[in-house]
């Protein structure tokens, strides 16, 4: 392959989103956690599904904030959850404040299912 001035300009321009993408990886888990409200039948059925697929399945229980702030100081790659609406919110919050962001969210009857992921922009 021959190397011309554009190939090597245009190369130059990519550098940096590559460096700035494998900066994020490294930085992140790559781990997928599946949170789920053990009180709600959709949050039962989001948990067995994950199981089948071996996934990190973690009902929410207790204080939300400590809850919220032990889960994302592992800093996982993607959180996704079925829960009541105040335990999205709180979660949420908690997971803002870890430089994550709410990238999906979709209410089915009494349940609240969401994803947070980390924020490509620090």
């Amino acid at each position: 392959m021959k190397l011309t001035r554009r190939s090597f300009v245009a190369a130059a321009a990519v550098l940096p989103a590559v460096a700035s993408a494998a900066e994020i990886g490294w930085k992140d888990g790559h781990q997928t956690v599946l949170l789920f409200d053990a009180a709600l039948a959709e949050g039962r059925a989001f948990a067995d599904a994950g199981s089948a697929w071996n996934r990190a399945v973690i009902a929410i229980e207790g204080d939300r904030v400590r809850f919220g702030r032990e889960l994302f100081a592992r800093r996982p790659a993607i959180v996704q959850g079925v829960s009541l609406q105040a335990d999205a919110l709180l979660l949420e919050e908690v997971a803002r404040e870890a430089g994550y962001e709410r990238v999906s969210l979709e209410r089915e009857g009494k349940a609240m299912k969401w994803v947070l992921m980390p924020q490509l922009r620090r």
